[in-house]
């Protein structure tokens, strides 16, 4: 077992950067080097919280040594930059969502891993972690041939750092690729390929709208509805109207709640966290609803051993050349397909994609 340095490229996410770094602190797999960052004054924050050293340059860090695996938490404008140049570097890494801010970025991002060698994977893989179980009661027959499949994700919308009270750059079309759709609906999109084993085919509709936040440039609620290869039909809806207990919280956003309902020929399945996860099945084995609680599960299962979820299951990756939970090939046809919802909306039209 290596010992890995790991280096933080971007702080803008910081729930997820303030996580990782509570995560280095309480295993010995990795050690976290430092920080990095493109707002000196979120850096100089993020130094004296956790006292950790922070670089003004991100290229010096990628140049070190001592840094194996790179996690990028910036903005989404800056992913593209840190993706390329951190495989050009040759450190593995784990990446926020949506990966970049369109598909010309993606490709590139593409590229630059496969031309590497190094490993890439992307938090994008949460939703895909938590149902593991449910995917692997699909592929046992279950409920037999996947008709149908829906997510909706209901929460609010981010602080730009911690108790701003802000959403900052989360709500900049400068900087994000969309609003709630993208931001909460990657997770949606992924999951849902997950489950129907496909990529999406055809966008058949799309709609946005601000309900709660009227201010704000991009949408704080959007759905699109899909078509996979091989004619499942797919419907995901993605919201910031949570308002309780305020406007923003920080996240794990309080109260959020995501409903995902899986339709088969023989039986179906539903999993609700509002606010206590359970599965809800019917099919094959149980031909009356039954309800069990799903224990809380962040992704550690892939990572146990080393008790960092999702990047924990990337160090085993790093580790054994195993294949990352995530694909950025597969994340870049994500982020195409809800790209391509804002396409549907604007046209009036269905949009094509394979």
């Amino acid at each position: 077992m290596k010992d890995h340095g790991i280096a933080i490229l971007g702080v803008d996410h910081w729930y997820g950067a303030f996580h990782t770094v509570r995560q280095l602190r309480e295993q010995p797999v990795a050690r976290l080097v430092g920080a990095t960052g493109s707002c000196p004054s979120k850096l100089a924050a993020f130094q004296e919280k956790f006292g950790v050293p922070v670089f003004a340059d991100y290229r010096k860090v990628l140049e070190r040594d001592d840094v194996d695996i790179v996690t990028i938490f910036s903005s989404i404008d800056k992913t593209c930059e840190y993706t390329v140049a951190a495989a050009e570097a040759g450190k593995h890494i784990m990446l926020i969502k949506p990966i970049a801010m369109n598909v010309e970025q993606a490709d590139k991002m593409v590229d630059a891993v496969a031309k590497a060698g190094v490993i890439a994977d992307t938090v994008e893989g949460e939703f895909v972690a938590m149902h593991q179980d449910v995917v692997e009661m699909i592929r046992d027959g279950e409920i037999g041939d996947i008709v149908f499949v829906r997510a909706v994700y209901h929460t609010a919308v981010a602080e730009d750092w911690l108790t701003s009270g802000n959403p900052g750059w989360f709500v900049d079309p400068k900087r994000v690729p969309g609003g709630a759709l993208m931001d909460e609906g990657i997770y949606c999109m992924q999951l849902l390929k997950q489950i129907v084993g496909k990529e999406v085919e055809k966008v058949l509709f799309g709609k946005t709208a601000n309900l709660v936040h009227k201010d704000i440039e991009v949408e704080d609620w959007g759905m699109g509805v899909f078509e996979f290869e091989g004619g499942v039909i797919g419907h995901i809806e993605a919201d910031w109207t949570l308002v309780r207990p305020q406007v923003t919280k920080p996240s794990p956003k309080l109260n959020a709640s995501c409903r995902v309902e899986i339709r088969g020929t023989k039986g179906e399945i539903v999993t609700d966290w509002v606010p206590y996860k359970y599965k809800a099945v019917l099919g094959e084995n149980h031909p009356y609803w039954t309800f069990i609680q799903m224990p809380p599960n962040d992704g550690a299962e892939l990572g146990r051993g080393y008790e960092l979820g999702l990047l924990g299951h990337l160090i085993r990756c790093v580790e054994t050349g195993g294949a990352p939970l995530i694909r950025l090939s597969e994340a870049r046809e994500s982020l195409r397909a809800l790209l391509s919802v804002y396409e549907a909306e604007r046209t009036g039209r269905p949009v094509i994609l394979r």
